[in-house]
């Protein structure tokens, strides 16, 4: 699985108006998502903090994996 982000209307050390997420699979279907604001052009925190969420679940469960093997 492959996350590409890309920042679209990012100039002269300005932020990006528009940011989109993509993620591909191994099997080559991608999905394309924008996850800033239109309004204010920002991330919602929610997102950011489900994301963090998220990765520290796949941490956890290699741990486990990891513990599992030893």
């Amino acid at each position: 699985m492959e996350f590409n982000l890309k920042h679209i209307g990012s100039h002269g050390g300005f932020p990006a108006t528009i940011l989109e997420l993509t993620i591909k699979d191994c099997n080559g279907t991608s999905l394309v998502e924008t996850v800033s604001n239109f309004k204010d052009n920002k991330v919602d925190e929610d997102l950011i903090f489900d994301l963090r969420q998220l990765a520290d679940e796949l941490e956890y469960h290699n741990e486990q994996l990891k513990n599992l093997n030893q």
